[in-house]
């Protein structure tokens, strides 16, 4: 018994001390880590300290070109040698900070919203897409509790969602272009207006125009709704596809243009969809332009029908020159497989 009871008791001061020891040299190889992370975290500064200082003088180099290029293009000499460096310009300008206008301005200030990594630009990318497909089935949710329940303060949260939804959008959409993405500019033009339309019927009182308005209204946003979420997914799978195929950027968005489309049964069956949602707005910027002739002495219709029909003529245009291209784009590809 004794013997036995020795030989448990080495057996255990034996893997105490072979614990021991790998704690030893786990702890040994975790102090040599964290002593070449500390070089690597002073290297990292200094690199990005020198970045900056090149940032700035290469913001020097750029100013000064840009300012003896207007002297040179005012003396009229070498103008196709002026219209190159002009070019020229335009194409080292893209690496300077930018702010993304003065809506972006009015929110996050003067500062750089150009991301200098491929990552942090593909991930804002995506954090924008994701948002856009979360928020189109609450978008879609609270339509249709709107148009079920006739309360007013559901109205009111409706509109409130609807605008930070398009706040958030335009901000997104303006730091996008700037890096690199080719939203056309009227989809931010669009949200702009939205917002505006959507602080109208917020402090539109629940008035007889109100309440024969807000009927149609949330019908028209019932529909929206459906359209976006079914015009997404498809615009998804084509971006995906035309990626793959070399003809869209990576900073390209499912609202961006891309320049092939195959007419597919998906998009026959969304092209007349697009084209009633456009209808269905123009009806009601006339309705609720035939409310205000009702009610001169409200503004709230007239505004509301202003601000729809403003956006149904920028969509319906837009939509017609998109189609117009991809036709001559589709006719020239045409011909070259002849």
């Amino acid at each position: 018994m004794v013997v036995a009871s020795d030989k448990k008791s080495m057996a255990m001061a034996e893997k105490i001390i072979e614990n021991q020891s790998i704690q030893n040299v786990m702890m040994a190889e975790t102090e040599k880590m964290r002593d070449e992370l500390k070089i690597s975290a002073e290297e990292l500064q200094r690199k990005l300290v020198e970045l900056s200082d090149y940032s700035d003088k290469y913001e020097a180099q750029v100013a000064k070109f840009k300012k003896n290029l207007k002297e040179v293009s005012s003396s009229g000499a070498g103008e196709e040698i002026v219209e190159t460096m002009r070019t020229d310009l335009n194409t080292v300008s893209k690496l300077l900070p930018i702010t993304g206008g003065p809506f972006v301005e009015l929110f996050l200030g003067k500062m750089n919203v150009r991301f200098a990594m491929k990552k942090e630009r593909l991930q804002f990318k995506s954090e924008y897409e994701l948002f856009k497909q979360k928020l189109s089935f609450v978008f879609l949710i609270l339509s249709m509790v709107s148009l079920m329940l006739n309360m007013r303060w559901v109205h009111i949260f409706l509109q409130l969602f609807l605008s930070y939804y398009y706040v958030t959008i335009a901000i997104r959409e303006n730091i996008l272009r700037e890096n690199g993405s080719n939203i056309k500019s009227w989809w931010i033009q669009h949200h702009y207006l939205m917002v505006g339309c959507g602080v109208v019927l917020m402090t539109w009182p629940p008035t007889d125009s109100y309440h024969q308005f807000s009927l149609i209204l949330h019908a028209f946003g019932l529909y929206v709704s459906f359209l976006q979420i079914f015009q997404t997914r498809y615009q998804m799978a084509r971006l995906y596809t035309q990626r793959a195929l070399g003809k869209a950027g990576e900073m390209d968005v499912v609202n961006t243009d891309t320049r092939d489309t195959h007419w597919i049964g998906s998009v026959k069956l969304l092209l007349p969809m697009v084209w009633f949602g456009h209808m269905f707005q123009l009806h009601l910027a006339i309705y609720a332009f035939r409310i205000w002739l009702r009610f001169p002495k409200e503004i709230h219709p007239l505004c509301v029908s202003m601000f729809n029909l403003a956006m149904f003529l920028g969509n319906f245009s837009t939509t017609l020159i998109v189609l117009r291209e991809k036709a001559k784009n589709r006719t020239v590809n045409n011909k070259k497989t002849q």
